[in-house]
Parts: C-alpha cells; sequence; structure tokens
C-alpha cells in the first residue's frame, strides 16, 4: 500500500509559467532511518549550494516505517535539478536488508530508479521549454495534414546520397 505524504511546492513560482509534474516512488528497506533525499536547483547560485537552491527534501528520520511504499509529488518550473538519494549505511535501498526501490518520473517519462546503490546515487532534471513541460522521448505519429507553404531558407551543408531527376536552381 501507498502512504501519501504531504505534497511538497516549489518556491519562486513564476505566475505565468506551467509546471512539470515529478514523481518519487519510494519504499523503503527494512532500516528506513538510514534514507534521505534532496532535490536541488542547480542553476541558483551557478550550480553552488545554498539553501535557497534546495527545492525539497527528506532529511534522515522522515521515513521510519519499514518496507513502507512512499508517494512524492512535486511542480518544477524550466530549470536543472539534482535529485540524490542517500543511504547512511552504504548498502542502498536493497537487496541486504529488505526490498527498498525508488522511481523518479517526469511526467511520466521515467528518468530515474534502483535499489542497490550504495551511499548515494544522482540523477540530473532538464526542464528545458518555457511551458514547463518535458519533450516527450517519442516523435509524433501524425504528419501535419498540410504541408508549409515556403520552403526552409536552411541549405544542406552536406551533398544529397541519391541524384535528384533535375539539378536544383541557384535562388
Amino acid at each position: 500500500a501507498s502512504t501519501p505524504i504531504k505534497p511538497l511546492t516549489a518556491p519562486g513560482k513564476p505566475p505565468s509559467s506551467v509546471a512539470t509534474l515529478l514523481s518519487l516512488i519510494l519504499t523503503t528497506d527494512s532500516f528506513p532511518l538510514q534514507t534521505s533525499w534532496s532535490l536541488v536547483n542547480t542553476n541558483t547560485r551557478r550550480g553552488l549550494r545554498s539553501l535557497s537552491s534546495v527545492v525539497a527534501e527528506r532529511p534522515l528520520g522522515f521515513y521510519v516505517t519499514p518496507n513502507t511504499t512512499y508517494s512524492e509529488y512535486l511542480n518544477l518550473f524550466a530549470g536543472i535539478y539534482e535529485f540524490v538519494i542517500y543511504d547512511t549505511a552504504c548498502n542502498g535501498l536493497c537487496c541486504n536488508y529488505g526490498y527498498g526501490s525508488y522511481t523518479l518520473k517526469v511526467n511520466e517519462i521515467l528518468l530515474g530508479a534502483g535499489g542497490g546503490f550504495g551511499c548515494y546515487q544522482s540523477t540530473t532534471i532538464h526542464i528545458s521549454n518555457e511551458s514547463g513541460k518535458t519533450p516527450s522521448q517519442k516523435p509524433s505519429k501524425k504528419p501535419l495534414k498540410k504541408p508549409s507553404k515556403k520552403p526552409s531558407k536552411q541549405t544542406s551543408k552536406e551533398p544529397s546520397q541519391t541524384p535528384r531527376k533535375k539539378p536544383s536552381q541557384k535562388a
């Protein structure tokens, strides 16, 4: 059974931005007091960690129930973040003392997962467009209904691999 906990919110939300949903599903091992994590905005203060750059964290002692699944959700905005999960015994969440694990997703796209990571495991999260949404990893399936009216002005630097029936004309 999953245990939802108090939702986290990122400070400094720009008024016109659309948020991207980060989800963390974490199952503790037999020693949950050894588990903690942090999410840091690496754009803040040129990548130097400061109190203002910590977006969210769960400190040591937050997780107290062994072998329990917790669901965490957080709205993020455009930027570069680093998620780090720690285990103070340096044996990860799996498999010496229970079968803990975690999955980290942005808009349902898997970015990080695991359990057997030693002392810590780090995942960098890029949210790069202005809408705050992460681009999909698959191209769209449907082509445009109408072709564009004007050809692009950009020319290729390499010759084509297959000859054309008519030579191209210079403008």
